[in-house]
């Protein structure tokens, strides 16, 4: 009896270890490629990952104007995804909003452009207003842009240069100070 156990038990290790083995085969891990590598015309691999060109998207705003990213190419972009009832979006932006305010008054070639997927037109518009921001923000339903950028959560937000380039991701709120200093290295 006790025989009989211990090779149910070894048979059942064997096959286990065939079940998870196969599964690797089947479903392999993908390879990321490093994010310096570049395309055989000498440019930036595109993809969301810092030192790639950032992909290009066309989304409306709330007033349903469309809007690409390549309509910025030659500034300095924030892709800043958010929602309204994220904590974490909703803490960043009042400093967004300063350093926003700030560039533009300098008039500095920055642009934010905050991304939605999850609220609708009129409540963006009205949540924008009640906090006062004036950076641009396009609507994102389908979710195919966050899909593209790769978000899992929210706030998150990509620091492109002017030619495009991820310069730097960051995953939960973007501070001020750190967006200040950012920008001063991408302005120098």
């Amino acid at each position: 009896m006790a025989r009989t156990l211990t090779r149910i038990i070894m048979v059942a290790a064997a096959l286990a270890t065939l079940a998870i083995i196969s599964l690797g085969l089947l479903h392999p891990a993908p390879v990321l490629q490093p994010a310096s590598q570049a395309t055989r015309s000498g440019q930036p691999a595109i993809g969301y990952q810092v030192g790639e060109a950032a992909p290009n998207f066309t989304l409306a705003r709330p007033d349903g104007k469309k809007v690409s990213l390549s309509d910025y190419r030659g500034k300095i972009v924030l892709l800043n995804f958010w929602r309204i009832d994220c904590e974490g979006c909703i803490i960043e932006m009042p400093g967004l909003q300063k350093v926003y305010a700030e560039q533009q008054a300098a008039r500095h070639n920055f642009v934010i452009l905050g991304i939605n997927s999850t609220d609708n037109a009129q409540a963006i518009q009205t949540f924008m207003q009640r906090r006062g921001l004036t950076y641009p923000v396009v609507l994102d339903p389908s979710l195919a842009v966050s899909d593209l950028y790769h978000i899992n959560g929210v706030p998150a937000s990509f620091l492109l240069d002017s030619q495009g380039i991820v310069s730097q991701s960051i995953a939960g709120p973007f501070e001020e100070h750190a967006l200040e200093q950012a920008l001063a290295g991408l302005n120098a």
